[in-house]
């Protein structure tokens, strides 16, 4: 049976009292996110688009309902005007209809139709234990997966025809109360009821909505997981399990699996290198947003081998390896995550954290993130032993405070991208990142031959600001270092080149170091060593300071010029100076310029008839422009 819909309100205008042409009505299934068709006829032959677009008139054809709907009014651009309004239609629930309906269906024997629950089921079958509320394609029993295990959450056997069954399709919501989970239940029984719901359902989303503790599958190293399509795992509550040495949650090739939930481990450092709380492996669609995962002994968050990634808004505190791990993996973002109080691995002293850690990935973008407190690596772009290069990946606008690995510095950096693959064409993009604290060195690029790094800032390095090696074609512009080396380790460059470096360019940086520029770019600001060649090193801007008092303040008479040398710079005829004097020069004029000797010399030179004398004071130069090709 269908009934009529009747629009609530009766015509819809805009603001100016004209009829809201293109206006849209959307229909969807009462408390879901799922679209419910509409028909044009009463016999429901013929389907309406959804949404539906008002006409010139801002009128709605004819329209058909089967079941009920929540329906929303929006203006042409997609602005809601009203709704979600729940519309009750017409048609009853009763057992009468119910067999009508069902024998009408299995009749036509149409397999691809979707049938609502009120339509093909008895009242008395309407329950959770047999399917609930939600929508069911009707199937021959033994051609779709679990369709001969009737009455198991999803399956409802028909009881006109014992050769068809209705298997729910569309998502609907599960609480794990009514697969027996408890606050107040044993470990096991709620690791058992928790794997009960993954194992009996598709394209549902699973409410955790209280704080759960589980025990850890007797025979695998995780407590529940999934291999169902469509799953998604939302709600205020947690899932916890204190044992160590395993993963609470993991999804094993399944398509469109989604998470949003809070896991909470351990909290103490461990010795396991192949766990974490979250494990997703291989599938497609796969989303985790908004997760809060605290204290592995492993990874926090881990995707392996899956396809069109989203690891998103997430935080990691306490994981004691890594705490956002995605590895071989093909398309796909990780973004707006927060890592805090990570690493810290006792497996060996080689072992390390990474606050995100992205190996062997293809077209996986990484952005906005941070990381803070962390022991070992910020972020690593890599290729795992023995494993695929990683390609065309892209590192930006992400930030880390405070990196460091008191056991092992040898294992510290803020941004660590190394490549073990023989094929070092990775054609990888670093930029717009910044970086405060870290130990050693920042910015750490080996191994990544087509890579652009561009519009950096380390601040406070320990050592290097910019360490690259064992690259080619690499081109640095704008990389910004501030108050570099502060461990005052001995022969430390802010940038170097080292290990058979070739066709690096170095453009344009700001080094802003007073203390290390004073001694001059040839043993400070930029070493080169072991074979690079064609290096091409630009300087946007490199100062030099020094106290003069000009011609040790005796008058200078009129039209006379005196001068003062600063120490070896290392810099060559090329450089473009700006003088900036410690107070107004009344009519003098200053200049700078590079002597043959590689030194800078300053020229004050008095343009007024009368003669002048000034104080001692500390004169600023600085170089605009150095070029080596």
């Amino acid at each position: 049976m269908s009934s009529r819909f009747v629009l609530p309100l009766e015509s819809t205008f805009d603001i100016n009292g004209k009829p809201q042409v293109g206006a849209k009505l959307e229909f969807f299934g009462v408390g879901l996110n799922t679209r419910k068709d509409t028909y044009s006829d009463e016999a429901r032959t013929t389907l309406n688009t959804n949404p539906l677009i008002a006409d010139a008139n801002g009128r709605f054809g004819d329209i058909w309902l089967n079941g009920d709907y929540d329906v929303t009014l929006k203006e042409s651009d997609g602005t809601a005007l009203w709704g979600p309004k729940k519309i009750v239609s017409s048609v009853t629930n009763s057992s009468a209809v119910a067999t009508q309906e069902l024998t009408v269906a299995l009749m036509a024997a149409d397999t691809n139709k979707t049938y609502e629950i009120a339509d093909v089921v008895q009242t008395a079958e309407n329950t959770t234990g047999n399917g609930g509320g939600g929508t069911y394609d009707c199937v021959t029993v033994g051609t779709t997966a679990n369709v001969d295990r009737p009455n198991t959450y999803n399956i409802i056997v028909s009881t006109v025809d014992a050769t068809k069954c209705f298997v729910r399709r569309k998502t609907v919501l599960i609480n794990p109360a009514s697969y027996g989970m408890s606050t107040t239940g044993t470990d096991d029984n709620n690791r058992d009821a928790l794997q009960a719901i993954f194992d009996d359902n598709t394209n549902v989303d699973i409410n955790i909505d209280k704080d759960f503790t589980l025990s850890k599958n007797a025979s695998n190293p995780w407590c529940v997981e999934n291999t169902s399509n469509g799953i998604t795992v939302n709600g205020e509550g947690s899932l916890t399990y204190l044992g160590g040495l395993a993963q609470i949650l993991r999804s094993n090739s399944a398509d469109r699996f989604k998470c949003t939930i809070k896991l909470v481990g351990i909290g103490t450092d461990g010795t396991d290198l192949g766990y974490g709380l979250m494990q997703v492996s291989g599938g497609d669609d796969i989303d985790i947003d908004g997760m809060e995962v605290n204290g592995s002994d492993a990874d926090g968050i881990a995707i392996a081998n899956a396809t069109n990634i989203k690891l998103r808004n997430c935080k990691s505190d306490n994981s004691s390896k890594v705490a956002f791990y995605v590895n071989g993996c093909t398309g796909g973002k990780v973004y707006n995550n927060e890592a805090d109080n990570c690493g810290g691995h006792t497996a060996s002293a080689a072992i390390v954290g990474g606050g995100v850690q992205l190996s062997s990935n293809n077209d996986v973008d990484c952005y906005s993130n941070l990381v803070k407190n962390q022991i070992g690596k910020a972020y690593i772009l890599n290729a795992l032993s023995g494993g695929a290069k990683p390609f065309n990946c892209k590192l930006y606008s992400n930030h880390c405070d405070g990196v460091t690995n008191p056991t092992n510095l040898n294992e510290n950096g803020g941004y660590f991208l190394t490549n073990s693959n023989a094929d070092k064409e990775t054609q990888c993009e670093i930029y717009d990142n910044t970086a405060v604290r870290v130990a050693t060195t920042t910015f750490n690029y080996e191994a990544h031959d087509g890579l652009i790094d561009k519009g950096n800032v380390a601040i406070e390095s320990g050592k290097a600001s910019l360490n690259i090696g064992t690259c080619s074609d690499v081109k640095s512009l704008n990389f910004t270092a501030y108050n570099g080396n502060t461990s005052n380790t001995a022969s430390t460059n802010d940038i170097e080149l080292v290990n058979v470096c070739n066709d690096v360019e170095i453009i344009r940086p700001i080094l802003d170091d007073l203390a290390i520029y004073a001694t001059g770019f040839a043993s400070h600001d930029v070493g080169i060593g072991g074979s690079v060649t064609t290096p091409s090193i630009e300087y946007r801007e490199v100062s030099f300071t020094t106290t003069w008092q000009p011609n040790s303040g005796a008058s200078i008479a009129s039209l006379a010029a005196v001068s003062t040398t600063i120490g070896s710079t290392g810099l060559g005829f090329d450089v473009e100076w700006e003088v900036i004097p410690p107070y107004n020069l009344n009519n003098s004029i200053a200049w700078a310029y590079t002597t043959a000797s590689g030194t800078v010399r300053i020229e004050l030179f008095n343009t007024s008839a009368a003669t002048r004398t000034y104080a001692s004071g500390d004169w600023k130069v600085i170089a605009k422009r150095r070029q080596i090709a």
